[in-house]
């Protein structure tokens, strides 16, 4: 009976060992982790956040300054939490872009100007890059401050992360937006700063050729109320998460065209609204197409020749994700956690048979190590075994 006792102990004690040094993973979260790494962030309109709610609900802190340009804060912060209070015409585009609030306050003092600063939070940077593309008129000028900035003498408009600035003379007074640079740069760099996914700007504006780029005139659109493009609003899909990214282009023969970068989820659907493009009457709306994977560009002008336009849309440089298909066609979801659950099963096996064999050598191996010392196979009449004579 020794052997055995020496075997039943030892297998006792590699057991709870692995027992406690072995993670414990439910199926379901074993799952969640294996499908956690299946997909990398991708800066394409299908990842873009839309859940606002998490936006409203984080710490708020006063986003406009006590005094602005040297004028004294008029009154207290305006909170707008609805768009339609903030731009009654163009509540539509603000909804369409995911508006969270606005901060609206007026600066007025013993100056002779006076200012209406606004700040409008979005719930990503897709978001507020669409608001700040249509908002900015293409005789502004390109002003150096936040990640996007265009002024003039009645509007100095800034896009930082999520959020947009907004600065007007205000009413009855005659200051030029354009003079205020050293202070809508401090006021953008006390916004509170956003991080993660929502404050990664959209890629598809990058996407534009640069040569011939009339860069004031670029346009990016998440839906049809922000969409000034020259092809219908009808042929964009925008209700498959479509992106469209629209720009002037001067030509070196002189002649004006518009480029039209419309990116969608998926290849197939890019190619069934390339092919609703191509039917379009007006052949000046598609002088040149080409299609990239989910990426579609059109060239459109009445005055630009088919080599030219050719010669514009060879400068998209886009890469498509190669996808590897999976040779025995599709996978359910309830045969990948069978799958699952069998090959935990078949790893508990096979760590029990470990465990087994680790303690048959570990039980023999101390019984003939006894024998080899001359020593009986019991350790019970050891003098060195420690007795509770109770």
């Amino acid at each position: 009976m020794g052997p055995f006792r020496y075997l039943s102990r030892s297998l006792l004690h590699v057991l709870c060992v692995a027992s406690l040094a072995w993670p414990l993973h439910t199926p379901a979260q074993t799952l969640q982790q294996k499908g956690s790494g299946l997909r990398a962030p991708v800066t394409s309109s299908s990842t873009r956040t839309s859940d606002t709610s998490a936006a409203k609900a984080a710490i708020k802190l006063p986003l406009l300054p006590p005094d602005f340009a040297g004028e004294p804060r008029e009154g207290s912060i305006s909170i707008h939490p609805a768009a339609n209070d903030v731009d009654a015409a163009h509540a539509a585009v603000l909804t369409e872009d995911g508006f969270v609030e606005a901060d609206t306050a007026l600066y007025a003092g013993a100056g002779t100007a006076s200012w209406s600063v606004q700040v409008l939070r979005f719930g990503d940077a897709t978001g507020a890059l669409s608001a700040f593309t249509f908002f900015r008129d293409p005789s502004m000028q390109a002003a150096a401050v936040g990640d996007n900035g265009a002024a003039n003498a009645g509007l100095y408009l800034v896009r930082t992360r999520a959020s947009v600035v907004m600065v007007r003379p205000a009413a009855g007074t005659s200051g030029d937006a354009r003079s205020l640079v050293p202070f809508v740069t401090s006021l953008v760099q006390s916004l509170p700063a956003v991080h993660g996914p929502e404050a990664v700007a959209p890629a598809l504006p990058g996407l534009l050729p640069v040569a011939g780029l009339q860069s004031q005139t670029m346009h990016y659109a998440i839906g049809p109320a922000s969409y000034n493009g020259p092809l219908p609003v009808g042929a964009m899909d925008f209700g498959r998460d479509a992106e469209v990214a629209t720009a002037r282009y001067h030509l070196p023969s002189g002649a004006d065209a518009a480029l039209t970068l419309w990116m969608l989820p998926t290849p197939q659907i890019a190619g069934a609204g390339l092919r609703t493009v191509l039917a379009l009457p007006d052949a000046s709306l598609h002088r040149a197409t080409r299609r990239i994977g989910p990426l579609v560009g059109v060239v459109s002008g009445a005055s630009v020749t088919p080599a030219e336009a050719e010669q514009l849309l060879a400068g998209i440089h886009y890469v498509s994700d190669i996808t590897i298909n999976q040779p025995q066609g599709y996978i359910s979801e309830v045969a990948k956690t069978a799958k699952l659950l069998l090959g935990i099963a078949y790893f508990t096996a096979l760590l029990g048979l470990a465990a087994l064999t680790i303690a048959v050598f570990l039980g023999f191996g101390r019984l003939f190590y006894r024998r080899l010392r001359g020593k009986p196979d019991s350790s019970l009449n050891d003098d060195t075994f420690i007795r509770l004579k109770i």
